[in-house]
């Protein structure tokens, strides 16, 4: 077994037993009440996540040029069917080339570069986020500094390496270099001008539309946003009702996680954990934070199915890859 697939395995094992103890500790007849009771009013969950990840689908549309760009629900599928994949797969962008499967074979290097900038605007919206649940935390005051800290610096990591990452990619042809790479380790000769040379262009291409790179960061803030309503909500159906500062410091743990716990498949576990500890120290029942997170693991199965679906449609040639009207 290659140690990445063992590293992977152990985590996946670690974070479902951290789980398991984390139910067994606060009482499963207590969290499965408070499943129980959330009921049908758990769809807004679902409502929350789909809104997010509706508005999180458009600035790669917008980034793509018109030529190769498909249409806005193929866009739309593409983002959920991404974000399914992202979900159970460690670090939180190994499913997005599942995003390519909507262009034709000619513009999936633009379509990666384009997934590129997507991510990193992504990822300054998420570092934006991530100071306003810094600032959360000071203001509510009973939370440990360290969090604030913590939330604040993984804001400043990401927003570095956005730019970072832009810079390496423009300005030293790092597709060319990781592509070499690659076909060095499997011993195949890499041609002059291949997938990674037109993926550097590309990049650099968009790179140089200044107003679809600030578009696309406002989209993503945008669905940042809407995103972290699915933390406010899954609260209100188990009965608490959250203030603004609470609700954001409750949902820059995912964002935060994301980063800081990347190798655990979907931060299994230490979600769990992170946000009772948060509600603890806000008086409110651990039991009520961790019954939120399983209301989140319910959503993503639901919503992993329906991607799985979709690109298994998609893989059979019944591609909604329509180019959108002009």
């Amino acid at each position: 077994m290659k140690p990445w697939r063992l590293v992977k395995i152990v985590a996946l094992l670690g974070g479902l037993l951290l789980t398991a103890a984390l139910v067994a500790r606060l009482g499963p007849h207590t969290i499965s009440a408070e499943l129980a009771d959330a009921g049908p009013r758990s769809l807004w969950l679902l409502a929350a996540y789909a809104a997010g990840t509706t508005l999180g689908a458009l600035p790669w549309h917008v980034l793509l040029p018109d030529a190769v760009r498909p249409s806005v629900t193929a866009s739309i599928l593409s983002r959920f069917a991404a974000s399914a994949a992202n979900s159970v797969l460690p670090f939180a962008v190994t499913g997005e080339p599942v995003r390519l499967l909507w262009l034709r074979p000619e513009a999936r290097a633009i379509g990666f570069a384009a997934i590129i900038v997507d991510r990193l605007a992504y990822a300054v919206a998420s570092a934006l986020f991530l100071f306003a649940g810094a600032i959360a935390a000071v203001r509510l005051a009973v939370l440990p500094a360290d969090y604030a800290i913590a939330a604040a610096a993984v804001g400043v990591a990401l927003f570095a390496g956005a730019g970072l990452v832009i810079w390496f990619a423009v300005r030293h042809r790092i597709s060319v270099r990781i592509e070499r790479l690659l076909g060095r380790l499997r011993k195949r000769a890499v041609p002059e001008a291949g997938f990674g040379d037109a993926i550097d262009r590309a990049l650099a291409d968009l790179v140089r539309h200044r107003r679809r790179l600030v578009i696309a960061v406002g989209i993503s803030l945008l669905a940042r946003i809407v995103l972290g309503l699915e933390v406010y909500a899954g609260f209100r159906v188990v009965g608490v009702t959250l203030s603004v500062d609470e609700a954001l410091a409750f949902a820059a743990v995912p964002v935060f996680l994301s980063v800081a716990g990347a190798v655990v498949p979907n931060q299994l576990g230490i979600q769990e954990g992170s946000q009772a500890v948060i509600a603890s120290a806000l008086g409110i029942p651990a039991a009520s934070a961790v019954a939120v997170v399983l209301l989140q693991r319910i959503r993503q199965v639901v919503t992993a199915l329906f991607a799985l679906v979709v690109v298994a449609t998609v893989r059979r040639g019944q591609r909604p890859i329509e180019i959108a009207s002009r």
